[in-house]
């Protein structure tokens, strides 16, 4: 998603790294968790771009991949469900 703004930033209260991405300036994602190390936020910021990058949004389809579902988007999902009226 090319107009998806992201941004690392370290949460000083905690001492913890998130990432966010915003759309013309409103949030519309942020990591599921705290990260200790910076590097380890811009790698699961970097996981999730390459999933979003695949993800087939308008298909109306939620996939599920399993517990270690960031590192199995290029396999088959567990499960598909199609979403809307049948």
């Amino acid at each position: 998603m090319a107009s998806l703004e992201t941004v690392v930033s370290a949460d000083a209260a905690r001492s913890m790294w998130k990432w966010r991405g915003s759309l013309a300036g409103v949030p519309v994602v942020t990591s599921a968790h705290g990260y200790v190390r910076r590097v380890e936020c811009a790698r699961g910021l970097a996981q999730f771009m390459l999933a979003l990058e695949r993800a087939q949004p308008d298909a109306g389809i939620i996939r599920h991949f399993g517990a270690r579902s960031l590192r199995e988007y290029e396999n088959e999902p567990a499960f598909s469900m199609h979403l809307g009226s049948r």
